[in-house]
Protein backbone atom coordinates (compact mmCIF):
# COMPACT_ATOMS: atom_id res chain seq x y z
CA UNK A 1 0.00 0.00 0.00
CA UNK A 2 1.43 3.33 -1.04
CA UNK A 3 1.03 6.39 1.13
CA UNK A 4 1.33 9.95 -0.14
CA UNK A 5 3.84 11.76 2.02
CA UNK A 6 3.16 15.47 2.33
CA UNK A 7 5.87 18.09 1.86
CA UNK A 8 5.79 18.82 5.58
CA UNK A 9 6.23 15.14 6.44
CA UNK A 10 9.15 14.97 3.98
CA UNK A 11 10.78 17.86 5.83
CA UNK A 12 10.45 15.98 9.12
CA UNK A 13 11.90 12.84 7.56
CA UNK A 14 14.79 14.87 6.16
CA UNK A 15 15.45 16.42 9.57
CA UNK A 16 15.49 13.03 11.29
CA UNK A 17 17.79 11.44 8.73
CA UNK A 18 20.12 14.44 8.99
CA UNK A 19 20.18 14.20 12.79
CA UNK A 20 20.85 10.45 12.56
CA UNK A 21 23.77 11.05 10.21
CA UNK A 22 22.25 9.14 7.31
CA UNK A 23 21.78 12.03 4.86
CA UNK A 24 24.05 11.73 1.85
CA UNK A 25 25.98 14.60 0.27
CA UNK A 26 23.45 14.72 -2.59
CA UNK A 27 20.59 15.19 -0.08
CA UNK A 28 19.18 11.68 -0.41
CA UNK A 29 18.51 9.49 2.61
CA UNK A 30 20.79 6.54 3.36
CA UNK A 31 18.20 3.80 3.73
CA UNK A 32 20.94 1.14 3.89
CA UNK A 33 23.12 2.71 6.62
CA UNK A 34 23.87 0.79 9.78
CA UNK A 35 25.01 2.18 13.11
CA UNK A 36 28.63 3.22 12.75
CA UNK A 37 28.36 3.96 9.02
CA UNK A 38 28.45 0.48 7.51
CA UNK A 39 25.87 -0.55 4.94
CA UNK A 40 23.61 -3.50 4.22
CA UNK A 41 22.24 -4.81 0.92
CA UNK A 42 19.09 -6.75 1.79
CA UNK A 43 15.93 -4.70 2.34
CA UNK A 44 13.85 -7.83 2.98
CA UNK A 45 13.99 -7.21 6.73
CA UNK A 46 15.74 -5.09 9.36
CA UNK A 47 19.34 -6.36 9.46
CA UNK A 48 19.20 -6.75 13.29
CA UNK A 49 23.00 -6.84 13.52
CA UNK A 50 24.66 -5.49 16.65
CA UNK A 51 27.61 -3.26 15.79
CA UNK A 52 30.33 -2.82 18.40
CA UNK A 53 30.55 0.84 19.34
CA UNK A 54 34.22 0.97 20.10
CA UNK A 55 36.05 3.20 22.56
CA UNK A 56 33.43 4.59 24.92
CA UNK A 57 30.54 4.22 22.45
CA UNK A 58 27.60 1.89 23.02
CA UNK A 59 26.84 -1.13 20.86
CA UNK A 60 23.75 -0.80 18.68
CA UNK A 61 21.63 -2.63 16.10
CA UNK A 62 20.21 0.63 14.71
CA UNK A 63 19.78 0.67 10.94
CA UNK A 64 18.14 2.52 8.09
CA UNK A 65 17.60 6.16 7.28
CA UNK A 66 16.07 6.79 10.72
CA UNK A 67 18.32 4.37 12.65
CA UNK A 68 15.51 2.10 13.80
CA UNK A 69 16.22 -0.39 16.54
CA UNK A 70 14.82 -3.81 15.57
CA UNK A 71 11.98 -3.94 18.12
CA UNK A 72 10.91 -0.37 17.36
CA UNK A 73 10.77 -1.07 13.64
CA UNK A 74 8.96 -4.37 14.21
CA UNK A 75 6.24 -2.64 16.26
CA UNK A 76 5.63 0.02 13.61
CA UNK A 77 5.83 -2.56 10.80
CA UNK A 78 3.26 -4.76 12.55
CA UNK A 79 0.89 -1.84 13.07
CA UNK A 80 1.15 -0.89 9.38
CA UNK A 81 1.33 -4.39 7.90
CA UNK A 82 4.80 -3.77 6.44
CA UNK A 83 6.62 -6.84 5.17
CA UNK A 84 10.09 -5.46 4.36
CA UNK A 85 12.65 -2.82 5.34
CA UNK A 86 12.68 -0.96 2.04
CA UNK A 87 12.80 2.83 1.73
CA UNK A 88 9.02 3.27 1.50
CA UNK A 89 8.49 1.03 4.53
CA UNK A 90 11.10 2.94 6.53
CA UNK A 91 9.40 6.23 5.67
CA UNK A 92 5.99 4.89 6.66
CA UNK A 93 7.33 3.42 9.91
CA UNK A 94 9.02 6.71 10.83
CA UNK A 95 5.79 8.59 10.22
CA UNK A 96 3.92 6.05 12.36
CA UNK A 97 6.35 6.63 15.22
CA UNK A 98 5.73 10.38 14.91
CA UNK A 99 1.99 9.76 15.14
CA UNK A 100 2.43 7.60 18.23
Amino acid sequence: MSEVITDNAQRWLNAISFAEGTRRADGSRGYNIMYGGGTFDNFGRHPDTVIQGGSGSPNSAAAGAYQFMPATYDAAAKALGLTDFGPSSQDRAALQLMRW
